[in-house]
């Protein structure tokens, strides 16, 4: 990658761009390149693995990995993958010690935290619609208790961040 970087920065220079402004070239084109492979990885994501999935739990017998791996389920499970990537890439564009970075990490941890709690409360739909539907637990009402449930994932997350 350093490779990458100087070779790009040497060339920026031969076209006659300063130092300073051909570093942050470099960094705006890294950028660009990081929000194309989280797009592409997405869109993959989204397209097949999503599918399978699914093809997967409708040939099972069993009803509750349907209700568990469904469309919402498994869609904020790829919003994961943005917060998962741009953590691993961003020490390659920005400095360590820079005050960006700081808040560049800062804002990818919360966007995780966020996109972990909407997963989490969709899983809670989806027990919730579980126990809706099984024999033993259809008379009783148990929106409270997973709405309570919900309550108390969104206070831990609001904690955390």
């Amino acid at each position: 990658m350093e490779a990458i970087h100087s070779w790009l920065l040497n060339l920026l220079q031969k076209w006659g761009l300063s130092e300073h402004i051909a570093q942050w070239v470099v960094c705006g084109i890294a950028v660009l390149a990081i929000i194309l492979l989280i797009y592409i990885v997405l869109k993959i994501c989204r397209l097949t693995l999503i599918p399978m999935i699914q093809k997967v739990t409708a040939k099972t017998a069993t009803k509750w990995d349907d209700y568990l791996l469904n469309d919402t389920v498994l869609n904020n499970a790829c919003h994961l993958i943005p917060p998962i990537l741009l953590s691993i890439f961003l020490p390659l564009i920005l400095s360590e010690d820079s005050d960006i970075m700081w808040f560049a990490r800062k804002a990818c941890d919360i966007y995780m935290i966020v996109v972990v709690l909407k997963l989490l409360c969709s899983i809670i739909n989806s027990l919730y619609t579980i126990s809706s539907e099984h024999e033993k637990t259809k008379d009783r009402t148990m929106k409270g208790f997973y709405q309570m449930l919900k309550l108390v994932v969104i206070c831990v997350g609001a904690i955390i961040i």
